[in-house]
């Protein structure tokens, strides 16, 4: 096995489903992951150069399982104690004529499309046929198909089948934990470039809406354009200090999170 880029592959037999925050109110579908396992990988941008940490093993194949059903039974865990706590909560109901809804999505312009391509990172995954430079520099002839595949998507609702799946890497999240607990570790996906631009397009049209329509909470700083979570921690500091000079009384409430994943609802 070769050292500097060994990797092996494994199907996942969990399957995960998209929110319709990240597709756009499309209809869900299962998410067919894989998990890789990586000697050193050439991705500067995602190991920045440096040897995989993994638990001690003698089978991969084994350690892959090991970490698909780890994985997948922490979403599980988090989807059923949303479940519960939805039990529990009083039913709030929506409006039954809200002031602006989404009905369907805007097409996408070949011209929009090909400014995709040309600006979108060189980064490639190891599932797409076609290197990341390689697809800037045929933009122009790429563009027209691509523009076809996603608004084909858009109109009937659906996402190819063929790009439900997503190049999966376990990272420790401090290299300072025990590589030995599956607990310390995170798992980053690396979705194709096909994938990467319908999300793209769905994106830009659902941020129009929420900003058109100003949907945005006065205080969120996630998911919006100029804000950070460095603007959040700003804004909660200059609060605490006017209160402070005013002579008033402060406290913060802080809530955290055990696990950073994203965790969507089917």
């Amino acid at each position: 096995m070769d050292g500097c880029h060994c990797k092996i592959r494994r199907g996942l037999d969990h399957t995960s489903k998209q929110s319709c925050e990240e597709l756009g109110q499309m209809e869900t579908y299962p998410v067919e992951k894989k998990i890789v396992m990586t000697g050193m990988r050439k991705d500067k941008d995602l190991l920045r150069d440096k040897v995989l940490l993994l638990p001690s093993h003698d089978d991969t194949e084994q350690l892959c399982n090991s970490f698909s059903s780890f994985f997948g039974g922490k979403i599980d865990n988090v989807r059923n104690q949303l479940d519960n706590e939805s039990a529990l909560a009083p039913n709030n109901e929506p409006p039954s004529n809200p002031s602006s809804t989404l009905q369907e999505f805007r097409p996408a312009f070949v011209e929009e499309v090909e400014k995709l391509i040309t600006t979108m990172p060189n980064k490639s995954c190891v599932l797409d046929k076609i290197p990341a430079w390689l697809f800037k520099e045929a933009h122009k002839e790429l563009a027209p198909s691509l523009a076809d595949i996603i608004n084909s998507s858009l109109a009937n609702h659906d996402f190819p089948s063929s790009l439900k799946q997503a190049y999966v890497t376990p990272l420790i999240k401090k290299a300072s934990l025990d590589k030995e607990e599956m607990k310390n570790y995170r798992p980053v996906s690396n979705i194709p470039i096909i994938s990467r631009h319908i999300e793209k397009i769905v994106s830009s049209r659902i941020l129009q809406h929420l900003a058109c329509n100003n949907l945005h909470t006065n205080f969120q700083s996630a998911y919006k354009k100029h804000h950070s979570t460095e603007f959040a921690l700003l804004r909660v500091a200059n609060d605490i200090l006017i209160h402070i000079d005013n002579k008033k009384v402060c406290s913060v409430d802080s809530t955290g999170l055990k696990r950073c994943f994203r965790h969507h609802r089917p």
